[in-house]
């Protein structure tokens, strides 16, 4: 993985990682669109982005 300023590219602390749920979730409030539509959009699958959404991050991005 990429490295960013020691830490791993994508992963920060509880509360960064709270705050990009929280902005990813007002994103698709906002847009209007289904998780499916905005997936497509964000090049993601759907279970991803609602995973996301709601701030369950997969164990492998934590290792």
């Amino acid at each position: 993985m990429r490295r960013t300023e020691g830490r791993r590219y994508g992963v920060g602390s509880g509360a960064e990682n709270e705050a990009f749920a929280a902005r990813l979730k007002e994103l698709k409030e906002r847009s209007g669109l289904s998780y499916g539509q905005l997936a497509k959009r964000l090049h993601l699958s759907t279970s991803t982005l609602h995973r996301y959404c709601n701030g369950d991050w997969c164990e492998c991005l934590l290792q």
